[in-house]
């Protein structure tokens, strides 16, 4: 029995009391909709009364009792039903609730629903749906079934069928419909309210008696909807949890290689390998001064003496051609003596003594004179081509060195076959002599000029062709200018270049085609010739000589447009023998090359030399200099362990705090996601006894287990990859065991972004409603 008595809520009700028999049809109505909201609050369990008595039974109705109220004793038909269109007859039944079975199934057929049990709602009649939400009142364990049609939108129709349906309803439970006159018609008892009063309350004799029927238990509530909802957007998890390993993974990787002590591994690294030298590299340097880490280029007087100023020990300078091709072909030629060895692939180092380089004297002595070279004893034997002599036999030796005739005056030390063969030395080995410093100023390569070393290129109708020389123009090479054959380029201007046939063979001229074909004479191939470069002839083209092979027009140092005056003849070994090589040239005139040339004689290498005690003030300078770097022994496993990725360490740390970001925005768009779909079905948990907070928690519940589990995943997989990334320095490079207490970092990075992730979970969840608008009074 439902009670009423001396309740107030003004200024809606004032002083109201009646008492309703524990089933049958009630109709309640008032003067106007505020008042006809209230009471369908109140009964619903929504609001609580401000003033006097709410008893069902022996259950008193109060602020702290709503929700065992809605628990145990009321059922409510509002808004729009909460028909959840994508489940099932038997979950919207049950609401995933486990009921005794012969409760369910005689409700289930007391509706006629059994044999519809496992079809979706959303294809189901209407009436299939409300017979449905009737049977779900039923099962659960309560005494009242409220119904509000003003907050439905059901047709006039509509409503008058509900009502059939809730007659058949009363004979079970109490049924209360607020706000609808039309009601009385079929209810078995009506009251109005008008201003706040009770005005009328027809309380005729219930004639027909009430049935029981064997109310389920059920077990604890669950909210297994969450399940369902990641599983459909499963994907999106997924594809999180491999964000969060991204997260976790780039910010390990950033933590540890920024706290790596590079100086230190370096001077591991020598000592490993029992050295006290290595080689110097330059980084290229475009004309705005922007660094090209893995680029390099030829060092200059004045890089050697700022190196010089900076560091503490020797600094060794190997000095090579510029142009190999000039060099061998014009000082061979001129200072060559017949039946005298001469190597021309080797560049020389300058000392004032051995000490100075770091390397033992097997035998003879330092040179000092400049007519003599100490070299290897593998390098005195390709020379000299003698096996198996001993030292002091190649002593005395003589060979030429680009047109200079150099004694042997002694035998260093040879470079283990391991290192070589790993290339931990490039710069040791039997290409290399040591000569006494200044060397390089008395030998005739200093007289020479040459173009400086770089890359070439040419540029004609917007494509670009590279080609290997510059070179003045010579008096013995005929060329055709496409209307004659002439023998001198004496006459070619300033603006003008002949290009030779190597050339006109990357310009597209079919030279396999032509030259390879037996059929053809001598006169037809140079006629095809001719007819070719004459499309080519007079064309603009536009030469480059640069330095930084990806970006070659910031590091241009030559750079002029010309007119393609004419192309060199093909010689009888490119015609008769189909023999070409790959060294296409630019012929200019000599006035054009002259402000460019340098000394025939530029740095090969810098090769540096100090003691314990010098090398790692040498190193930190080095490692802290953007244009310099050290090259060392395991140099490659070096770079790529750690160096590569200290360069990708703002890209690391970016990308950690961008995935996270997205990590978060996409998490609280699922949150929301699921959220506005299941509004309805959270409405029913409200129904059955749930608070709004309780809704939020299990919010918070379900999506911090989300989050913990890709934490945790995260976590777990970025410390196995950590510590890889550890065994790896310590087995390759013999890092410091104390990294290994940075992994305890991350552990304290992934504890941060989880409760972060749970701040902004708790902000979401405040900020957004877990129940539909209805429930707004709550």
């Amino acid at each position: 029995m439902l009670k009423i008595e001396h309740v107030c809520a003004e200024p809606y009700f004032h002083d109201i009391s009646f008492t309703l028999e524990d089933y049958g049809m009630i109709s309640i109505s008032s003067s106007d909709s505020e008042s006809e909201k209230l009471l369908a609050d109140i009964f619903c369990g929504i609001q609580s009364i401000q003033k006097g008595k709410f008893q069902i039974d022996d259950f008193s109705v109060c602020k702290e009792t709503l929700l065992e109220y809605r628990k145990h004793y009321v059922s409510s038909l509002v808004s729009d039903f909460q028909i959840i269109k994508n489940k099932c007859v038997k979950d919207v039944v049950c609401m995933h609730l486990s009921y005794e079975e012969q409760a369910y199934y005689e409700i289930m057929n007391l509706w006629d629903l059994y044999t519809i049990e496992k079809e979706t709602m959303q294809d189901l009649s209407f009436e299939q749906c409300f017979r449905v939400l009737l049977a779900r009142c039923m099962l659960k364990e309560s005494k009242v079934l409220v119904f509000y049609p003003d907050s439905t939108p059901l047709s006039l129709k509509e409503r008058e069928y509900v009502y059939e349906l809730l007659q058949k309803c009363s004979e079970y439970m109490l049924v209360i419909i607020i706000g609808d006159k039309k009601a009385s018609y079929y209810a078995d008892r009506s009251i109005e309210f008008h201003d706040g009063y009770l005005e009328s309350d027809d309380q005729g004799i219930i004639l027909k008696n009430k049935k029981q029927i064997k109310q389920g238990k059920v077990k604890p509530y669950s909210y297994p909807s969450f399940l369902s909802y990641r599983y459909r957007y499963r994907f999106v998890y997924r594809a999180l949890r491999v964000v969060m390993i991204l997260i976790l993974g780039c910010f390990s990787l950033f933590f540890l290689c920024t706290n790596l002590n590079v100086v230190d591994m370096q001077m591991k690294i020598l000592e490993k390998h029992g050295q006290q030298h290595f080689l110097i590299e330059k980084h290229a340097q475009d004309f705005l001064g922007n660094i090209y880490p893995r680029q390099y280029m030829q060092f200059q007087d004045k890089d050697i003496k700022e190196l010089e100023k900076n560091i503490k020990g020797n600094v060794m300078v190997s000095y090579a051609p510029v142009d190999f091709y000039m060099a061998n072909a014009y000082l061979n030629g001129i200072y060559t003596t017949n039946n005298v060895p001469f190597v021309s692939t080797m560049g020389v180092y300058e000392a004032e003594n051995m000490e100075d380089t770091g390397i033992k004297l097997v035998s003879g002595y330092y040179p000092k004179e400049y007519n003599e070279a100490a070299l290897t004893l593998d390098a005195a034997r390709y020379l000299i081509n003698e096996q198996g002599t001993s030292f002091e036999n190649y002593l005395g030796k003589v060979f030429y060195w680009y047109g200079i005739p150099l004694r042997i005056s002694g035998i260093v030390e040879e470079i283990s076959y391991e290192h070589a063969k790993e290339k931990q030395m490039p710069y040791m080995n039997d290409t290399y002599l040591f000569v006494k410093k200044g060397f390089i100023q008395h030998h005739p390569l200093s007289n020479m000029q040459s173009f400086p070393l770089s890359s070439k290129r040419m540029l004609i109708n917007n494509r670009s062709y590279e080609i290997n020389r510059f070179s003045e123009n010579p008096h013995y090479l005929y060329y055709t200018n496409g209307s004659m054959v002439l023998n001198s380029l004496d006459t070619l201007k300033e603006n003008e270049v002949v290009l030779d046939f190597q050339s006109a063979v990357l310009l597209g001229f079919p030279y396999h085609r032509i030259f390879f074909d037996e059929n053809k004479t001598y006169e037809e191939k140079i006629w095809e010739y001719l007819v070719y470069i004459e499309q080519w002839i007079n064309q603009s083209i536009r030469v480059q000589a640069y330095t930084i092979s990806t970006n070659p027009d910031a590091s241009a140092f030559f750079q002029k447009d010309f007119i393609i005056k004419g192309f060199l003849l093909p010689d009888d070994d490119e015609i008769e023998q189909g023999y070409i090589d790959d060294n296409a040239t630019i012929y200019m005139k000599q006035s054009v090359l002259e402000p460019y040339v340098q000394s025939g004689a530029g740095i090969q290498n810098v090769m540096y030399y100090g003691k314990k005690d010098q090398l790692e003030s040498t190193l930190h300078f080095l490692y802290t200099n953007d244009t310099y770097d050290a090259v060392l022994p395991s140099d490659d496993v070096f770079r790529l362990l750690v160096l590569d990725i200290q360069d990708l360490s703002i890209f690391l740390l970016g990308s950690s705090v961008c995935l996270l970001l997205l990590y978060g925005i996409v998490m609280m768009w699922l949150l929301k996601r699921t959220m506005k779909h299941m509004k309805e079905e959270m409405s029913i948990w409200y129904a059955y006894g749930n608070s709004r907070k309780s809704i939020q928690k299990e919010y918070e519940k379900t999506f911090l287990k989300y989050i913990k589990k890709d934490v945790w995943t995260g976590l777990c997989v970025s410390l196995f990859f950590s510590f890889i990334y550890l065994i790896l320095l310590v087995w390759k490079l013999e890092a410091m065991p104390q990294q290994f207490l940075y992994l305890g970092m991350i552990l304290l990075v992934s504890i941060s972004i989880y409760f972060l992730k749970k701040g902004v979970l708790l902000y979401v969840l405040h900020k957004e409603a877990v129940l539909p608008d209805w429930y707004a009074n709550d």
